[in-house]
């Protein structure tokens, strides 16, 4: 596998990379492997903004020419790896939310429809007719015994 390769295994869907190599003053050098975001860290709160923090951590290896050479390969895969396993994990927390989210306006819609359909017992009422008053047993029926139970 290539650098480039190695390099591209970094990225998520929509990343960059900034990859950086500098001289040391003792001959040494040192790699810095920065991934960029797609999205802005700022508009985060809580579990996601700190795993984003981490997807943009770079990576960064100081040795000789030779150790590099040696070394780097494998570092970028595993870093490339971690960086996927963290990036699931983002998305399985958006998509939690995303799911909380719409089971919340399920609800609040249900609760909205039953509100509106109280006053007519469940049938619709055309303008000008007037909805019948429930009978007894209408009303025993549909009022539960049990003060704790849904049904």
């Amino acid at each position: 596998m290539g650098l480039i390769e190695q390099l591209a295994g970094v990225l998520g869907d929509g990343e960059r990379l900034r990859f950086e190599l500098a001289r040391n003053g003792d001959g040494g050098l040192t790699v810095m492997v920065q991934p960029l975001l797609a999205k802005p860290l700022n508009d985060l709160a809580g579990d996601t903004a700190a795993l984003r923090a981490a997807l943009a951590m770079p990576l960064r290896i100081t040795g000789t020419t030779a150790d590099l050479d040696a070394r780097l390969p494998a570092l970028l895969v595993t870093y490339g790896e971690r960086r996927h396993d963290v990036g699931g994990k983002v998305a399985a927390l958006d998509a939690l939310r995303e799911a909380g989210k719409a089971g919340a306006r399920l609800a609040d819609q249900v609760e909205k429809d039953a509100r509106g359909k109280a006053p007519s017992a469940g049938r619709n009422v055309a303008l000008g007719e007037t909805a019948a008053a429930p009978t007894p047993a209408a009303s025993q029926a549909t009022i539960p015994t049990d003060p704790h139970s849904l049904f």
